[in-house]
């Protein structure tokens, strides 16, 4: 089943009726000298059948009124299984219990101008004598409550003429497609030990992986460096040097004496201060010694 259709009320002269123009295949609503205007449309071989999911009535409207202004119409459905042409005045056929207020400002010409009509469209659908194709007919009176002068008009002689007034049905707002449910296992919640960030060394993996294949563990205090660097003691005798680091308060660090291959962690023979803008060492003195440090963000705690 196709889930939206259009029906066209077409070229035929009597798929239209007005009590105005009394000229066939034209419907013409609104007021004129004083006097309300009705019409009728009718859309043959509409299809389905039972409840629609919207319907929309779209007239085509070909001609209008100079004034324009506030409209008050109302709609039924004619209350038949099979709606026959308009060789006759229809718009004395019984009306559907369903009735449609339509406020609207006065369309201009060469435009649509539409209404929602589900309920007048399932109420006929449901009649027990109807079936899919029949003809389906809509009678529009003026309510009295429209301004004088105030219409519009349109039929089987508009301009262009492949352009009619039309029924527009959607069946279902159902999507179609249809997922299958399944069951799934609830997760296995991991012990708290196993809560963390843990980076291994490449082709180390990580789940197994022992503290020396660690690159990072969020289990274990991180220091991180925020300054590191070298200095060349080329003299001899006692000498020092120094780095500033301007944190604001005592990091931790770590110092290093390099001689040839021998490295001795400060202060060891020497001295290594720290303090909140600098760190200083001073060595006994000896060309070749040279002195590696790190400072970390991490303030001492006292």
């Amino acid at each position: 089943m196709a889930n939206e259709r259009m029906f066209l009320a077409g070229s035929e002269p009597d798929n239209y009726y007005n009590t105005g123009f009394h000229i066939d295949g034209y419907y013409w609503v609104g007021k004129s000298g004083g006097n309300g205007k009705d019409g009728a449309v009718r859309f043959p071989g509409v299809l389905g059948g039972g409840n629609c999911n919207e319907a929309q009535l779209f007239l085509h409207v070909d001609d209008a009124s100079n004034n324009g202004g506030s409209m008050d119409l109302d709609i039924y459905g004619m209350d038949e299984d099979n709606t026959g042409l308009f060789t006759g005045n229809p718009m004395g056929r019984t009306k559907t219990s369903t009735r449609i207020d339509w406020f609207l400002n006065r369309p201009g010409e060469n435009s649509f101008t539409n209404i929602n009509v589900t309920g007048i469209v399932n109420e006929i659908r449901n009649r027990g004598g109807w079936s899919s194709g029949n003809a389906m007919g809509f009678m529009i009176f003026e309510s009295g409550n429209t301004n004088d002068d105030i219409w519009f008009s349109g039929g089987s002689q508009d301009v262009p003429p492949s352009v009619t007034s039309c029924l527009v049905i959607r069946e279902s707002a159902n999507p179609n497609f249809f997922p299958t449910p399944t069951i799934v296992s609830a997760p296995t919640i991991p012990g708290g030990q196993q809560y963390g960030i843990r980076v291994s060394k490449i082709g180390v993996d990580v789940k197994s992986a022992q503290r020396g294949n660690l690159i990072y563990t969020s289990d274990e205090n991180v220091l991180k460096i925020e300054f590191q660097g070298e200095e060349d003691f080329l003299g001899s005798g006692v000498q020092s040097a120094s780095f500033a680091h301007n944190l604001g308060y005592k990091p931790f660090a770590m110092g290093f004496f390099l001689t040839g291959n021998n490295i001795e962690k400060l202060p060891g023979s020497g001295t290594f201060i720290i303090t909140d803008t600098i760190i200083e060492s001073v060595i006994p003195g000896g060309a070749g010694f040279k002195l590696i440090y790190y400072i970390f963000l991490d303030q001492q705690v006292s």
